[in-house]
């Protein structure tokens, strides 16, 4: 599990990794129906392509 450290209101915050944009629709629907009450308001970000950089410097390899 990630921990982040986040700035401004939220009271929770967290991630989750899907397949497609279907998956997405079904896991809101459900936290929208068992959160109905309590959930005020809601923000997606959506991150397409995560790219991941290796970079090991030449003078530790001697």
């Amino acid at each position: 599990m990630t921990n982040y450290k986040s700035i401004g209101q939220q009271d929770v915050q967290f991630e989750i990794r899907l397949k497609t944009s279907d998956e997405l629709n079904q896991v809101l629907m459900e936290i929208r129906t068992i959160l109905k009450d309590e959930l005020k308001s809601h923000e997606l970000s959506i991150i397409l392509k995560e790219f991941k950089y290796t970079y090991f410097p030449d003078c530790l390899m001697r």
